[in-house]
């Protein structure tokens, strides 16, 4: 017998199994449904490589042709985390500028590569650049960095005040107080 305990290949081992039991291919096959050429790919398999080989291999290979180059693909790394507040277009236009030529949809297809692909990534990487390289954070840097902690204030303050509303009044009012908080800071 053989061990079925992942449940992707459990129906291919079941078969396997129901023929061992039954000492009869055409009855297990007939029983399970199946062929039994698939029965005896799935045994080939088997003998090859184990019950491993029942696994399903994606027969799918990468597309390497569509892939950016490596130096292009760098720049725009770099560029995300110089600026994390632009946009995947913006960031392909500023990008074009410097004469490196890259599409927007190229841009977030990089982006989802490294893990960069929205806002608060691409903030924590360049706050990781800074740990690891002490550099200086230019005006806008800075400026993205507060507007992630005033959105985060200002959600937090959102979720106090949606969720006390029914508790009590003291809870309720200090959402209120952080609220306006964060609109004066916005405001600035």
């Amino acid at each position: 017998m053989i061990d079925n305990t992942a449940k992707i290949i459990k129906h291919k081992v079941g078969l396997l199994n129901l023929a061992e039991e039954l000492g009869n291919v055409s009855k297990a096959c007939k029983v399970m449904g199946l062929s039994r050429d698939t029965f005896y790919r799935y045994k080939a398999a088997v003998d090859e490589g184990g019950v491993e080989a029942l696994f399903d291999k994606s027969r799918r290979q990468p597309n390497h042709k569509n892939r950016v180059e490596s130096a292009i693909e760098a720049a725009v790394v770099s560029y995300a985390v110089e600026y994390p507040a632009h946009g995947q277009l913006r960031s392909s236009n500023e990008l074009r500028k410097q004469g490196i030529f890259v599409s927007a949809s190229g841009v977030r297809s990089v982006w989802v590569r490294h893990k960069l692909a929205n806002f608060k990534d691409r903030l924590k990487a360049l706050e990781a650049k800074v740990a690891a390289e002490g550099i200086i954070l230019t005006e806008s840097q800075v400026m993205a960095l507060e507007l992630l902690n005033v959105n985060y204030l200002c959600r937090f303050a959102t979720i106090i005040f949606a969720g006390s509303a029914q508790k009590n009044y003291l809870s309720s009012s200090l959402a209120v107080k952080l609220i306006f908080l964060c609109l004066a800071v916005a405001a600035l």
